[in-house]
């Protein structure tokens, strides 16, 4: 038998690490306030727990399946089931950061200089250039001298932290921001 990989290295200390948590958590539990936070404090562990057990459980991914295959019994239908629920989160993950469309950035025409970490999104630019995106973003052309009449698409790298969507303040659509939170 070869080394063990990684992940089930990873999975073993992950959870010697969380039976001697658990251990010191419980370990005075006196009043019912203590049974409370004791309780909390090991599900957050159990959480950790998990998500470092995502490795080890995508390495295993299918082995359930075949022994229920093999041996269709109700011992055996955890491990189908449990193949099911993690082949769906993986291809729920991946769907969600499919392309849902590109962003893209109005300004005032002929100042392609203009900068704002503001965005909005779509397949296509959302709103025309003019009035209907000055309307609809709430623009105001004091604030940086946009008016809306020009839009460009921007490239946000797979990387970048982008927030939203969220309804634009005194106007009639949804904006992101490029970055990790949104300004003040």
């Amino acid at each position: 038998m070869g080394k063990c990989p990684w992940y089930d290295r990873l999975k073993g200390w992950v959870e010697g690490k969380n039976s001697t948590l658990k251990d010191m958590i419980f370990s005075n539990v006196t009043t019912t306030y203590d049974i409370i936070g004791a309780t909390v404090a090991s599900s957050v562990v159990d959480l950790g727990t998990n998500i470092l057990n995502i490795p080890s459980d995508i390495g295993h991914l299918g082995e359930g399946t075949g022994k229920f295959m093999a041996n269709p019994s109700l011992e055996n239908a955890s491990g189908f089931c449990k193949d099911i629920s993690l082949t769906a989160s993986i291809l729920a993950l991946t769907g969600s950061q499919m392309n849902n469309g590109s962003y893209w950035q109005y300004y005032s025409k002929g100042n392609e200089a203009y900068e704002s970490r503001f965005m909005v999104r779509g397949n296509k630019p959302p709103y025309e250039p003019g009035n209907e995106a000055y309307k609809a973003l709430n623009l105001k052309e004091s604030a940086g001298g946009n008016t809306g009449t020009a839009v460009r698409k921007i490239d946000v790298k797979p990387w970048e932290p982008v927030r939203g969507p969220r309804d634009i303040e005194g106007g009639a659509g949804k904006e992101y921001y490029r970055g990790w939170r949104w300004p003040k």
